[in-house]
C-alpha cells in the first residue's frame, strides 16, 4: 500500500507538469519505487545520494579527491581541477525519497564555475529524463557557465538531453549507449481527477476565468488544453535541440521520440563522440586549450574537429566507477 501511496504522491506532485522522459525508463522507475518504497532506509537514501556527490580530478591526471568535496571552498581545491559531477536517475526539480533533485546539481555547477581553482566540468549522465522543469533548470545553468562542460553519458533520454544541450561536447561511453526519446508528455491520474470532481467543490473568483483552465477542462473530460500545453513545451524542446546541435539526415525522425544507439545518435548529430573516459578527458582538454565556453556558438565552431591524441601523457581517474586508464591530453591539428 505504501508504495502505491508514494507513487500517487509523486504523480500528484507532477500534476499538470509536462514530462520529458523515456516511457520505458518511467516504467522501470515505477517498478523500483514499488519494490523499495516499503523497505528503503534513511541510511540507504543517504548512501545513494552520497554516491552521486561531486568529486575532483586533477588536470595533470593524478587523483584530486575521490571523496566528497566542497566546491565552494577554493582553498581546499587543487588548482586546475576538473569537477566530476553526476546526473543519475529520474530528473526532478527537488528531492523525492532517494532521488536527488536537479537543484543540487545546478548548485554544484554554479559552485564549480565560481571556484577559481576548477578549470572544467565532466558531467556523467545516466538518466532517462523526467520533469521538463528539471531539464530547463539544468540547461539554463550550463548555458550561463564560463567554464567548459563535457558530458560523458551511459544512457541519455528526453529531459537529460534537454538539460545537457548547451554542454561543449557530449561523449557516449560505449557503442551500446542509447540516446534519444526527444519529446514531451503529461501524466493524468484519472482516479484522482474523478475523486476531485465528485468529492470537492472549488470556488474561483468571478474574474479568475482562466485560472487552472487546463486542469478544470480535464476534470470535465476535455484534455485539449493539456494537449496544447504539451505541444507548446515540445515545440520549445525541439527548437532548443535544433539550436544547440547540428542535426543531420532525417531531422524529423530524430525529433520524433525514437531512441538511437550511439553510432546512429552520432550520425544524426545528437552526440559528438564515442569512447571511454579517455575520450571525455581529451575533449575537456581540447575545450580548455581553445578556451571554449558552453553554449551554441562555441559548439558550432569546433564540432567538426576531432582532437588528436598526444600519447605522451597518462591520465588517472579516482571515481567510483572508473579504474586507472591511459588517456591523452588534447591537441588539435591546425
Amino acid at each position: 500500500m505504501r508504495s502505491n501511496l508514494q507513487l500517487n504522491q509523486l504523480i500528484t506532485s507532477l500534476k499538470g507538469e509536462p514530462l520529458a522522459v523515456s516511457p520505458a525508463y518511467w516504467q522501470a522507475f515505477e517498478s523500483e519505487l514499488s519494490t523499495l518504497a516499503n523497505t528503503i532506509t534513511g541510511a540507504e537514501i543517504d548512501r545513494r545520494r552520497e554516491a552521486v556527490a561531486a568529486r575532483l580530478m586533477s588536470a595533470s591526471g593524478s587523483p584530486a579527491g575521490g571523496v566528497q568535496v566542497n566546491l565552494n571552498n577554493s582553498s581546499s581545491t587543487p588548482k586546475k581541477s576538473i569537477a566530476h559531477l553526476q546526473l543519475t536517475g529520474l530528473m526532478l526539480s527537488q528531492d523525492f525519497l532517494w532521488i536527488r533533485g536537479v537543484n543540487h546539481l545546478t548548485a554544484e555547477l554554479t559552485a564549480a564555475d565560481s571556484n577559481p581553482n576548477i578549470a572544467a566540468v565532466l558531467l556523467e549522465v545516466n538518466s532517462g529524463g523526467g520533469m521538463v522543469t528539471a531539464g530547463q533548470m539544468l540547461a539554463a545553468t550550463i548555458e550561463g557557465m564560463s567554464k567548459p562542460v563535457v558530458v560523458f553519458t551511459h544512457f541519455m533520454a528526453s529531459a537529460a538531453i534537454m538539460g545537457t544541450l548547451p554542454a561543449n561536447k557530449i561523449v557516449a561511453s560505449s557503442p551500446g549507449v542509447e540516446v534519444g526519446s526527444i519529446g514531451t508528455m503529461l501524466k493524468v491520474d484519472k482516479v484522482a481527477a474523478e475523486v476531485e470532481r465528485t468529492r470537492y467543490l472549488t470556488i474561483y473568483a468571478d474574474k479568475s476565468t482562466k485560472k487552472n483552465h487546463a486542469h478544470r477542462s480535464a476534470l470535465r473530460g476535455d484534455y485539449q488544453p493539456l494537449t496544447q500545453k504539451v505541444n507548446q513545451v515540445n515545440k520549445m524542446f525541439l527548437a532548443a535541440v535544433k539550436e544547440h546541435r547540428i542535426l543531420k539526415g532525417d531531422v524529423n525522425g530524430t525529433l520524433s521520440g525514437e531512441m538511437f544507439m550511439a553510432a546512429e545518435a552520432k550520425q544524426r548529430g545528437l552526440i559528438d563522440d564515442i569512447g571511454g573516459y579517455q575520450k571525455a578527458l581529451i575533449w575537456i582538454n581540447h575545450c580548455l586549450k581553445f578556451k571554449e565556453r558552453p553554449g551554441r556558438v562555441a559548439r558550432l565552431q569546433s564540432r567538426s574537429t576531432t582532437p588528436q591524441a598526444n600519447p605522451g601523457k597518462r591520465v588517472y581517474l579516482n571515481t567510483p566507477m572508473s579504474q586507472k586508464i591511459s588517456a591523452s591530453l588534447a591537441g588539435r591539428k591546425k
